[in-house]
């Protein structure tokens, strides 16, 4: 009588004396009831994880849309009364003669043939560093320090200075190239660094397949680096950013 109460109480129970027996195999039956919610609240998470995010992202641009009004690309194609709308300034020009109109010409305020008599293409020298300033020495200044000197052999060819493109190609950066060739190939300890693309360019197109074979060997080696990659290499002085793309590209 007392066996089977035990086993109606415990199937009223449910799961009957083998389950109370064996462990249980749901293992948040074990873990108390904070912790079973927070990871609810993680799988949740988990699992929408990409909507959340869309939703989120969504609410920060209609906030921004209502704090700052709608961006700029979007509302040109729309009415242009915005309260954001800077006015235009007034442009002055220089009042047109007749003598100055030509058909299918543009009119000018400024040309540089103009220039030419009132700008002063003076070449002073500078110094040392040619720059304007001079460098001096009193000899002492590396009796406490080691001076370390790092040579870097580099390539510095302006197509177009007091020489033509084509005339600074002739006499010097052509004879550069081959010479670099020749000079590399014979010691693997040289390295060079070359910059101006305009004339490896051209370079390339006169030169023979055994220069080409010599020169791509060289740049795998790493005997010879090719920086920057720009037809130039520009202005890094106080220079715009429209002038370093173009004349990178």
């Amino acid at each position: 009588m007392a066996f089977s109460s035990y086993i109606g109480n415990t199937r009223r129970g449910g799961g009957g004396w083998t389950h109370s027996l064996l462990p249980s195999s749901n293992p948040k039956a074990k873990l108390p009831r904070k912790s079973r919610k927070r990871t609810s609240l993680r799988d949740f998470i988990f699992a929408n994880f990409f909507t959340i995010g869309l939703i989120i992202s969504l609410f920060f641009f209609l906030f921004i849309v209502v704090r700052y009004g709608v961006p700029k690309p979007i509302s040109s194609h729309f009415k242009r009364n915005s309260r954001f709308t800077r006015p235009r300034k007034p442009i002055f020009r220089k009042p047109v003669s007749s003598d100055d109109v030509v058909s299918g010409a543009a009119v000018v305020d400024i040309t540089t043939k103009d220039l030419y008599d009132k700008i002063e293409f003076s070449d002073v020298d500078g110094g040392p560093w040619k720059q304007g300033w001079r460098v001096n020495y009193k000899g002492d200044e590396w009796d406490l320090e080691k001076l370390k000197i790092f040579v870097v052999p580099h390539s510095h060819n302006d197509p177009g200075w007091k020489l033509t493109v084509e005339e600074y190609y002739d006499r010097q950066s052509r004879h550069i190239l081959d010479t670099i060739v020749d000079t590399l190939s014979k010691d693997a300890r040289r390295k060079f660094i070359w910059e101006e693309m305009s004339y490896l360019e051209r370079w390339w197109r006169d030169s023979s397949d055994s220069k080409r074979e010599a020169f791509t060997a060289l740049v795998k080696s790493g005997q010879l680096e090719i920086v920057g990659g720009g037809w130039v290499m520009n202005d890094e002085a106080n220079s715009h950013y429209f002038a370093i793309l173009e004349q990178v590209f």
